[in-house]
């Protein structure tokens, strides 16, 4: 249970054998015929942070894994080209660096705004439970006496 897999609780699963086990390779629990899936619990021991991350399932890395190592050979080869006088394929330009500095202020900033108003729906809801709280005292107080 606590390697990463999950218990299976459904007592039906003989019939769908098959679909469970294409399931499970997926990542998710076939359950029933109807389609439905059952959520995969992830648990960890807290003493051991290396399992954790190491932990394939749920992680975006074996999909960004296969960008990550072509992204690599190809610099490489823009490396050799270079150093072997084959090809220049560098830049000697900074407006590449100036673009990305824009993005990366832009991605800043919408990530800024979102968090503001996200802080700034949560106080509204706190300030809406704190009226509704002191209501209710003023009505216990009101009906009371």
């Amino acid at each position: 249970f606590f390697n990463g897999q999950s218990r299976n609780t459904n007592t039906d699963n003989a019939d769908h054998g098959d679909a469970n086990a294409n399931a499970k390779a997926n990542g998710t629990t076939k359950v029933s015929a109807s389609g439905k899936y059952r959520v995969h619990r992830v648990s960890y021991t807290p003493q051991n942070h290396v399992q954790v991350l190491f932990r394939l399932y749920g992680s975006a890395f074996p999909q960004v894994l296969p960008f990550c190592v072509v992204n690599v050979l190809w610099t490489c080869v823009i490396y050799v080209f270079k150093t072997q006088n084959i090809f220049d394929l560098t830049f000697h330009s900074s407006i590449g660096h100036s673009f990305m500095g824009l993005l990366v202020s832009f991605l800043i900033v919408s990530r800024s705004k979102i968090s503001y108003d996200r802080f700034m729906d949560y106080r509204r809801h706190l300030a809406t439970s704190y009226r509704a709280c002191r209501e209710i005292a003023q009505f216990t107080t009101v009906y009371t006496f």
